[in-house]
């Protein structure tokens, strides 16, 4: 009763009146039937008479009307005058009561209904009404108003624990993403370096006024004090408008991006208390067509506005004494509030049912909460994208944790040095021979084209429609760029399938539940946000239960999983490791986007799949740092959503096999491989049955070698000079332009020119005379030919 009383009048039991209780007791036959009133969309208010709207009410980012419902009068005159008949109240209380204005007196307790976030709710609502419509043939406006007006129970997915979890650790997000506090001299997350260009490569984003621009030197962001006034009005300096000889105002200012029809007016950005970087949506001027474009070059150029809109509308702009113009407000679209920036979302899920646990689609949203950038953003998911496309359809062919591949020097199509790893900063820019499972460990870009070109990209686009993110029935359903639908920019090249630089992307969504199919042994579950949909009665409108699939071999999805822990114990992955106190084992992966545009980190326990992604709405605009950032803030998620668990490790495939290998060749070590001047280089990994290498490696050889030249001995080297060393081969060719980390243990491939016969024949004497008579000096080198001529 308490509840109803504020949720219909706004105020408590005790203090409702007797038609207000009368009222509430009939409602309690039937809520559906019965409720005081209902909730209608603003756009079925057309038959509503005014009077019989009572309020409003604001459920996730929807407004609906709350609407007196005559039946609930009905029932309450038929609940009165059965007290009245029995006794219960006298005739002046129930005169009093039946005519108590009760459309005065209802008054809707709670204007927004979100004990958490509205967009996991809002999630739930807009799947519920897809199923509504699919299974139940329903139109959009018939499934929304079941759901709303339709008296239905919806059983959802969410753990209102884990929901308020994840969204506690939001209001930390600057602290969790940084590591640290914010410094307060520079936007969170945001890089914020002066512009120029290095090498032929743009560094840093901001112009001398701190206005930002991308990698082009554009500004797609104005500080706002360079662009608006205190009162919000648009300002131009005298150098940018003039008027012609007709009295046209010729705006010519790189404030504006000109198209055909429209004049659009580039976004600005403030900063906030938290040192939060804000963006602004600034939006067209509303002229109409009164604009006549004089020049252009891309979107800049020179236009004018006529003079007749200007003499109906002479409060569009004036100009003050500093001869400064200013456009007046009240002719564009300003966002006052802003959007801050870097924007985030996440997704914890239980990847054997497919439930999504939790969802968080955006930072610090004030004003609409329909975008949900948790499942309706597309991003490129760089580094990521590397286990499910390249990795794993390796495994499944045949190929083993431990095959090697070599991080050298590779060029594409343009000639061009491509890729470059995310060491490329560093002097040593390759690394050499390095198994399947270092190359995840580290993110060695070059491996994963590698890779990709053995297994081919058919393989790699197969994978990506088992995971989910190819449709091939309805490919403009999917996000995913195929040739068919653009033969010119499609997304089946070596860059979007070898290392996430698609046209489009993917979401955190769909990202983590392919990530849950991994660590569900190969078993994709379809991520779910309700379980059933029963009616007023208790029947079941709908019971949603998760289309499931087999994506990968368990051996193989098992051995990629263990590869996935190690990314977090040995490899870049390491700030997602929980505490060790907790005893859970985690795996993931982090990934990148070309000019850290995008962070992601998706990773898993026993217990939960979460995926956290970090990113500007405007992809132009860079992140400071590296995805480490997103480990961290993983981790910070998932310690208290699994705080009070068991400690958990994960199970390896009882039919994997633990076999000794060298690293340098995958293969069964000899015993040079222990020999290895860098330690020992056998290793213990697990292999898929069918996959357990037979050979020997061959990699590892024994050379004689000159310690003089360090070059294979000649046969005029002294003795004493020669020794025995353990090299590694390479067969492949690359540029030697570039250092290589491991070309110090690469057999040498040329023979010793340093020595001669001459040589060679005075170290023999020296052996074969006494130590006293060996006093004649062996002549440098050069000084040989010398001699012999004279």
């Amino acid at each position: 009763m308490q509840t109803a009383a504020r949720t219909y009048f706004s105020k408590d039991a005790k203090d409702l009146t007797l038609a207000e209780c009368a009222m509430l007791a009939g409602a309690a036959k039937s809520t559906v039937t019965y409720a005081p009133f209902s909730r209608y969309n603003m756009y079925d208010l057309e038959n509503i008479p005014e009077e019989d709207i009572v309020g409003y009410v604001t459920i996730g980012s929807v407004q609906y009307a709350c609407v007196f419902n005559q039946d609930s009068r009905d029932r309450q005159l038929l609940i009165l005058d059965r007290m009245l008949e029995l006794g219960y109240i006298n005739e002046a209380e129930y005169n009093t009561a039946v005519n108590e204005d009760m459309r005065s007196a209802l008054n809707p307790g709670q204007t927004k209904i979100a004990q958490i976030s509205t967009l996991p709710m809002d999630y739930v609502k807009e799947k519920v009404i897809e199923d509504l419509m699919e299974y139940k043939s329903m139109s959009y406006k018939e499934a929304e108003a079941y759901v709303y007006r339709g008296g239905l129970t919806i059983t959802t997915t969410i753990d209102v624990n884990i929901q308020k979890s994840l969204e506690e650790s939001y209001k930390n997000f600057s602290y969790y993403f940084l590591g640290s506090e914010p410094s307060g001299e520079t936007p969170v997350g945001e890089e914020w370096r002066y512009f120029k260009w290095v090498n032929g490569e743009a560094v840093g984003c901001l112009d001398s006024q701190k206005n930002v621009l991308n990698e082009y030197g554009q500004t797609i962001f104005y500080n706002k004090e360079n662009i608006m006034d205190e009162e919000n009005n648009i300002y131009l300096n005298p150098d940018e408008y003039s008027y012609d000889q007709s009295g046209f105002l010729v705006i010519n200012s790189k404030k504006f991006d000109i198209f055909s029809s429209t004049i659009d007016i580039v976004d600005c950005y403030t900063i906030n208390e938290e040192y939060n970087f804000v963006s602004h949506i600034l939006g067209s001027l509303n002229i109409g067509d009164n604009l006549q474009i004089l020049e252009q070059k891309g979107t800049k150029g020179k236009f004018l506005i006529t003079k007749d809109f200007l003499d109906k509308n002479k409060n569009i702009f004036n100009v003050g004494d500093d001869k400064v113009l200013r456009i007046s407000k009240d002719f564009f679209y300003y966002q006052d509030n802003g959007i801050v920036q870097p924007q985030s979302a996440a997704v914890i899920m239980d990847y054997r049912t497919g439930k999504i646990k939790a969802m968080f689609g955006g930072r610090n949203i004030e004003g609409s909460r329909t975008f949900n950038r948790a499942s309706d953003a597309a991003r490129q998911p760089g580094s990521t994208i590397k286990p499910l496309s390249v990795y794993l359809p390796a495994l499944n062919m045949g190929y083993s944790a431990s095959y090697i591949l070599e991080d050298l020097p590779r060029t594409n199509e343009a000639g061009e040095r491509w890729p470059k790893n995310w060491f490329e900063h560093r002097s040593v820019k390759y690394w050499g021979k390095l198994t399947l499972r270092k190359s995840i460990e580290q993110s060695v870009n070059t491996n994963a084209v590698n890779m990709l070109e053995k297994i081919g990209t058919q393989a790699a686009i197969e994978s990506l429609t088992n995971f989910g993110f190819i449709d091939t029935e309805n490919p403009n359903s999917d996000t995913f760029i195929s040739p068919e639908e653009d033969a010119a920019f499609n997304d089946v090249n070596l860059a979007s399938l070898g290392l996430g630089g698609l046209t489009k992307g993917f979401s955190p969504l769909s990202m983590t539940a392919a990530y849950g199919a991994i660590a569900n042994d190969g078993v994709y579950v379809e991520p779910i946000a309700y379980t059933k949909i029963t009616d007023s009665k208790g029947n079941i409108i709908l019971e949603n239960i998760p289309k499931t699939r087999v994506v990968s071999s368990p051996e193989a999805a098992s051995l990629m999983k263990d590869i996935l822990r190690t990314t977090v114990t040995n490899g870049l992955s390491y700030k997602a490791k929980l505490p060790d106190e907790m005893g859970i084992e985690a795996a993931g992966k982090t990934g990148t986007t070309q000019a850290s545009g995008d962070f992601w980190y998706v990773g898993f326990t026993p217990y939960y799949i979460g995926g956290v992604w970090v990113g500007n709405d405007n992809v132009q605009m860079k992140l400071t740092g590296d995805s480490g950032a997103n480990a961290n803030l993983w981790r910070e998620i998932m310690i208290p959503v699994h705080e009070g668990l068991e400690p958990a490790k994960f199970e390896l495939n009882k039919n994997l096999i633990p076999v000794q290998v060298c690293k340098q060749s995958g293969l069964l070590p000899t015993e040079y491989c222990s020999q290895d001047p860098r330690g020992s280089q056998v290793i213990t990994d697990y292999f898929v049955p069918g996959t357990v290498p037979s050979k020997y490696c061959e990699t590892h050889v024994k050379a004689e070698i000159c310690t003089n030249s360090n070059m294979l001995k000649s046969q005029y080297c002294p003795g004493n000079l020669v020794e025995q060393r353990i090299f590694v081969t390479r067969n492949k060719t690359y540029d030697h332009s570039f250092s290589v980390q491991d070309d110090a243990y690469q057999l040498p491939q040329s023979v010793c020119t340093s020595h001669t016969q001459w040589h060679y024949d005075q170290w023999l004497n020296q052996q074969n005379e006494p130590v006293e008579n060996n006093d004649e000096e062996i002549p440098a080198e050069g000084e040989v030919e010398e001699e012999q001529e004279n």
